[in-house]
């Protein structure tokens, strides 16, 4: 599992010779290309030559003093079966 800003090319490429899945958080103006939209709604894509499944989380925190923030996160996974 990693967070934004280690999602370069050759890291990933890296982790996954290992046999490793992975998993993390891609920087907001990292892009990919839509090459097949998925059952759940993610969608396959690819990062370097390595395939990997886009997972779009929408989330929204409540603060205690009841201010809110909302923000979308885009996980990356190279589990690219959305039924696992």
């Amino acid at each position: 599992m990693w967070d934004k800003g280690f999602d370069g090319n050759a890291f990933l490429a890296q982790v996954s010779a290992t046999g490793s899945q992975v998993l993390g958080r891609l920087r907001s103006n990292r892009r990919t290309p839509v090459l097949a939209t998925l059952t759940d709604g993610s969608y396959l894509s690819v990062i370097g030559n390595l395939q990997i499944r886009i997972i779009e989380a929408h989330v929204t925190v409540t603060c205690t003093d009841g201010t809110t923030f909302t923000g979308t996160y885009r996980l990356a996974t190279t589990l690219t079966d959305p039924r696992r």
